[in-house]
């Protein structure tokens, strides 16, 4: 990713269903720790096929096109421990709207 003191690369995540968000995503670009580059604690080990529910935000430095981040591997939830959860998230997000 240009402007990045980090190595970058973009992956694509399915998008099945928008908790909050734009409603109409079907896929997003988001940003990567780069393959030939270390990882650490703080980067999320993404794999192909991999299902759960994503706490993305806009990258900085998405330029020309909106590439989001998850930022840290507390943000991603795998879908087994997501699943008894998404009734929560949904009304505390609906909890939220009527404040």
């Amino acid at each position: 990713m240009p402007g990045s003191a980090v190595s970058r690369e973009i992956g694509v995540l399915q998008i099945r269903q928008v908790l909050k968000g734009p409603a109409k995503l079907g896929e997003v670009h988001i940003a990567l720790p780069s393959g030939d580059s270390p990882l650490s604690s703080s980067d999320i080990r993404y794999t192909t096929g991999q299902k759960g529910l994503w706490f993305l935000r806009p990258h900085p430095l998405g330029s020309d096109r909106v590439i989001y981040d998850a930022g840290h591997p507390q943000r991603f939830l795998p879908e087994e421990a997501a699943i008894p959860r998404i009734a929560y998230f949904r009304n505390l997000i609906n909890s939220r709207k009527t404040q």
